[in-house]
């Protein structure tokens, strides 16, 4: 949280990854923010324009750059659904979208005639440095914007001058951009740390919901799948430009088992021998635009020519939900006479585990129309409803680990002041709150950041805006003082097993006064405070690392000024 001073935000060290200091307390020249805005805008608008990344793309054909783009984006995602002990390539997968739909912007004849190798994937030195242009630049300048990084000025190079930008200043990261870093590892994972995510993934975060092939029902859907829908919209909220590309709504009637019926109507018209060289070098199929009218009209009947609009892109369809992607180019033809003469063919592409990817990513912006909820409100149910089985499932991580562990653990009936998780050492007593929730959308700007304090000071401390009629449970810290009014000897019950009504009796062990107390609350998401009221917040990634492997590096610590 920011300074208890001077308000300021407060930054991560460089010389200890793991300490956040003030930087205005302790003497640094921090840059105002409308100085920097203005800055950057002159930089993005003048130096660096949007006519000069253009210009980088247009040395290709466009059907040869529009496909090696596809390729790409549909390899990412064959290698996910493969199970390649690798995360998804945050940056990459939504970027890829968006420049995909901005070559569909550029008037054809702008484009050359340059051909890329359409048999990797890879792309080449031209097309990575646009995409870096937006994942490594842009996106840095953006994040000093929303107050995620904080620009010192150097005192022995400052110049002050507009084309010195990107020279003239030392950037700490801010709490802000910590959140929001923290949140993304936690969501999406990352490399170095890909087999604790997995575990987490696979084991703490899972649900006794019904299996991923066997949904009937958008509810049950939104249960079984919902830690990858999770992370795709965690993805489509991580920027704006990536936004705009992934925010199509469908119309009512749409769910997400039609479109999942028209991706399959597409895979029955893919021949074995065209699958399996889809299937081994994530290749992009090519159809007559007339199949895929067959395609959609048996899945959709006569809506279907309203549907496809959202999705099927093309240069006259921008706003189209990136599935299917339709171009039209000129293909030569040799004259029965031998003389050569160029025919327009129209062909619509389908990058097929990049679209069986996004099926999950629309379904929080699915109406359903169906009796049952839209998809937004239905994960938040079910982030809701599984809260007690992940706490049941840290639960067991617990004990595994030999902690003397335990679940909703309550004081009596009427006074129950519950701790999710109870853990009992020889020197020390951890108290643990354990709040899953759905990432807020503008997790990559102060606002969103903003959003996931305000949920945590009203579920952990009742803190509550003044015009806000929502409640908070707790305060957390009043319920731990109950705990430690408690003598040795005296009873409680827990939580004996998956059933939350199978409840056990048990006994204040001794010397319960004499041992240290910790406070945790544990989460998929975490706030920009670090502690607070001496409650510390941890990604429940963090937490396992923390406990699995006595891994104290994991703890942030603010420095006093």
């Amino acid at each position: 949280m920011p300074c208890s001073d001077c308000g300021s935000l407060l930054c991560v060290s460089k010389t200890d990854s793991k300490s956040l200091f003030c930087p205005d307390c302790n003497g640094y020249r921090v840059e105002s923010q409308p100085v920097l805005d203005a800055k950057i805008n002159w930089f993005l608008k003048d130096h660096v324009t949007p006519r000069s990344i253009n210009h980088l793309l247009t040395q290709y054909s466009k059907q040869s750059l529009t496909y090696k783009l596809l390729h790409r984006v549909n390899y990412i995602s064959n290698q996910f659904f493969s199970g390649a002990e690798t995360p998804l390539p945050l940056d990459e997968f939504g970027y890829i979208a968006y420049l995909i739909k901005r070559v569909y912007e550029i008037e054809n004849s702008e484009f050359g005639n340059e051909t890329l190798s359409q048999d990797s994937p890879d792309l080449d030195e031209t097309l990575t440095t646009v995409q870096e242009y937006y994942t490594k630049l842009v996106s840095r300048l953006e994040r000093v914007q929303n107050q995620f990084t904080v620009c010192v000025r150097d005192p022995e190079e400052f110049t002050g001058r507009m084309q010195n930008f990107l020279t003239d200043y030392d950037r700490y990261q801010s709490e802000y951009g910590l959140c929001n870093d923290r949140c993304t590892n936690s969501v999406g994972g990352i490399k170095d740390e890909y087999e604790d995510f997995s575990y987490v993934y696979d084991e703490i975060r899972q649900t006794d919901g019904v299996e991923t092939g066997t949904a009937e029902t958008p509810r049950e859907f939104a249960g079984a799948w919902y830690p990858v829908i999770q992370q795709l919209r965690f993805i489509a909220g991580s920027d704006t430009r990536i936004g705009t590309t992934y925010k199509t709504r469908f119309p009512e009637g749409v769910t997400v088992f039609d479109i999942r019926a028209f991706l399959n109507e597409l895979d029955d018209r893919i021949s074995l021998e065209h699958m399996a060289h889809v299937q081994h070098n994530s290749a992009v199929m090519p159809f007559r635009p007339e199949v895929v009218d067959e395609c959609g009209h048996e899945v959709f009947g006569a809506q279907w020519p309203e549907v496809k609009d959202y999705v099927v892109m093309s240069d006259n369809n921008l706003d189209a939900h990136p599935f299917l992607f339709e171009m039209t180019f000129d293909l030569p033809y040799q004259t029965p006479q031998g003389g050569s003469v160029t025919v327009p063919t129209t062909n619509v592409y389908y990058p097929r585990y990049y679209a069986q990817l996004l099926k999950f990513q629309v379904f929080p912006l699915l109406q359903n129309n169906t009796g049952e909820s839209n998809g937004h409100t239905l994960l938040s149910n079910v982030a809701g409803d599984n809260g007690t089985i992940r706490e049941r499932n840290l639960y067991e991580f617990l004990t595994e680990q030999d902690i003397k562990c335990y679940h909703s653990a309550e004081i009596t009936t009427k006074n129950p002041n519950e701790i999710d998780l109870l853990c009992v050492f020889e020197d020390r007593i951890l108290f643990i709150e354990v709040k899953y929730r759905f990432p807020p959308l503008q997790i990559n700007e102060a606002d969103g950041v903003a959003e996931l304090n305000q949920y945590f000071n009203r579920v952990i401390f009742n803190e509550v805006p003044p015009d806000s009629d929502r409640k908070g449970k707790g305060p957390f810290p009043e319920k731990v003082a109950s705990w430690r009014e408690l003598d040795s000897g005296d009873t409680f019950t827990s939580q004996a097993s998956r059933d939350d009504m199978n409840r056990e009796d048990q006994t204040i062990p001794d010397r319960w006064h004499d041992r240290d107390v910790d406070m945790f609350v544990v989460s998929n998401v975490v706030p920009s405070f670090i502690t607070k009221q001496d409650v510390r917040f941890l990604t429940d990634i963090e937490f396992y690392q923390y406990i699995k492997n006595d891994d104290d590096s994991v703890l942030y610590s603010v420095s006093e000024n």
